[in-house]
This record gives C-alpha cells, structure tokens and sequence, in this order.
C-alpha cells in the first residue's frame, strides 16, 4: 500500500562538502505507523570506521525499483527491493573529486551492481554479544554511504561526527 511519511522539515548540512541531509517527521509518526521500528542512535550504537571492518550497507538502489500502476485506486508507483551489499573499509586515492578525509571514509565497491539510489543508506557493523545461552548481533551504525567511484571502485561514507551535528541544530 502506497503511502507518504508525514514530513514536517529537511534540514541541510551546512558545508558544501558534507553531503548529509535529516528528514524531520511530524510527532504523530510513531503512532500513525506503530508498524515502524526506529533505531536509537546515540554514542553506543555507532562505531567509528576503521581500515579493514566489515561493513554492510542496506538501502533501496534505483535500479531495481520497478513502476506499477493500480488502475482501479487510480495510483501509480514503485515498487522498491532492498539492496544488502557486504564490503569493506580501506585506504583510497584521498585526491578523488569532493572526498575529504576529515569528513568521509572509503569502501570497496565490487562493481555489480549500480548504487544510483543507494546514496543516503546506513553504513552498520555488527557486533555479536552473548549474554546468556542465546546470541544475537547488535547493529551499529558506522556512516552514510553518499558516493562512489566507478573507475576506482570505491564507494564514499559520510563519518557520523557529520551527522550528530546536523541533528545537534534540528
């Protein structure tokens, strides 16, 4: 079912070479999509990005959106699919156009797939914990995927310094 989030504003970072932008949401949110599950982002559930972590990044690549049209609700559309890619951070050519090494981060990209669509995806790491007979894996976010490189086959991350103080001025 087709549907839209209540947005109340989209806030900008404040450099130009900080591509990160915050969605704020009206408060009615949580109760008008209880269905949702939010991610309680603060300094315990992110990490910081480090040369040879395993990372995955999650999110919806435009080319695997599919149109389709309701006739009888007289609705059109996509249908989205979610795109899960496993990668890596490493050390890259830090003289790419718009990369800054005090702002972003490299990962590999292996090329098979095209991550138009994909900018604005979460960056996480999993870390297992045990606490009892039963495990689970604990999610922490390491950045924002904003950019990649074909011809070097990089894929760019925003660092979540960033991000905290764009949401400090929401």
């Amino acid at each position: 079912e087709m549907s839209t989030l209540p947005v109340k504003a989209i806030h900008l970072a404040s450099s130009a070479c900080i591509d990160l932008a915050a969605i704020e949401l009206n408060s009615t949110v949580k109760e008008s999509y209880s269905n949702l599950e939010f991610f309680n982002l603060s300094s315990e559930t992110v990490k910081a990005p480090e040369l040879k972590l395993r990372v995955y990044l999650m999110g919806f690549a435009g080319e695997l959106a599919k149109p389709f049209e309701d006739k009888k609700a007289h609705k059109k559309g996509f249908v989205l699919f979610l795109l899960e890619e496993v990668t890596e951070i490493v050390n890259g050519n830090s003289s790419l156009d718009n990369f800054y090494s005090k702002h972003h981060f490299f990962m590999k990209y292996y090329g098979d797939y095209a991550p138009e669509g994909m900018s604005g995806c979460g960056v996480w790491a999993f870390e297992k914990k045990i606490y009892s007979p039963i495990w689970h894996v604990e999610p922490k976010l390491v950045g924002i995927q904003s950019a990649y490189y074909d011809s070097a086959e990089l894929l760019k991350g925003e660092k979540l310094d960033n991000l905290f103080k764009l949401l400090d001025n929401v």
